[in-house]
């Protein structure tokens, strides 16, 4: 298959975008800074990826008419998987122009290029204050924890009203802690930074923690000394080594247990 990604140089992304390339599909990634894919990614991986330097809040995510022209038809699916991912009530304007415009302009080219498919990879805690979920859009004006699950509801909207054009599917992962065989993880971001906290015995010479019973419970007592906030991790899920989910045992160990499967298409 030809796929246009975005989120190609994120965490998930990342393990996504090779696992792709592994399996034969050719890329065409989106990337602000076209040297972090030729740092990412093997010689023999960019093989496989070509780059479309662009922005996620720019329109059509900075594609020009010759793009559109050239790759018209061209693409078997959009999978969108950038977005930020950050907390903070000031930040508010920020999380809607990257999550909800962002996925907007990935729509938007979609259908310039008439590609058939389009892939959102979204969150499980669009659910919001929510205490059970379900495999059926979010109301938009309900109470969220914070404006990141917000705009993700928003963007989910955006995605589905996009049905009658694409053909849209819908993924909500949970919290993703590393990979399921040798729980690596190589992410600062939450629950990773109280893991390096915890100065595992067992990290590697890049800093890189393993995912043990022992490293988890090292980093949760230290999370709890720190912190005068309450940490709510409903769930951690591994990252399958065999990233494309097939089965529905394999996407239920992705999703919070409170969160049944979702994977909504037209």
């Amino acid at each position: 298959m030809n796929i246009f990604m975005t989120g190609a140089t994120g965490f998930l992304g990342g393990r996504l975008a090779r696992e792709l390339i592994h399996r034969g599909h050719n890329l065409c990634v989106l990337a602000r800074t076209p040297e972090k894919v030729e740092a990412m990614f093997s010689q023999d991986e960019r093989r496989s990826i070509t780059v479309l330097a662009g922005d996620l809040t720019a329109p059509f995510l900075g594609a020009d008419e010759d793009f559109i022209t050239n790759h018209d038809r061209g693409f078997d699916l959009v999978l969108h998987m950038a977005a930020l991912v950050k907390f903070d009530e000031e930040l508010r304007d920020e999380l809607f122009e990257t999550n909800l415009t962002g996925t907007k302009q990935a729509l938007a080219l979609a259908k310039a290029l008439h590609c058939p498919r389009f892939f959102h990879v979204s969150t499980a805690y669009t659910l919001g204050a929510r205490e059970n979920g379900d495999e059926t859009l979010y109301a938009t004006d309900q109470t969220f924890h914070n404006p990141y699950e917000e705009s993700k509801a928003h963007a989910e909207q955006a995605v589905w009203d996009a049905r009658h054009d694409l053909a849209v599917s819908i993924f909500r992962p949970a919290i993703i802690v590393g990979d399921s065989k040798t729980g690596e993880a190589d992410s600062k971001f939450t629950m990773y930074g109280y893991m390096r906290l915890s100065r595992c015995s067992n990290a590697d010479s890049n800093g890189k923690v393993p995912l043990t019973a022992r490293s988890v419970s090292l980093a949760l007592r230290r999370a709890r000394r720190t912190s005068s906030r309450s940490i709510m991790w409903p769930t951690c899920c591994w990252l399958p080594s065999n990233m494309l989910v097939r089965t529905r045992s394999t996407t239920s160990r992705m999703m919070p247990r409170h969160v049944t499967r979702r994977c909504s298409s037209t």
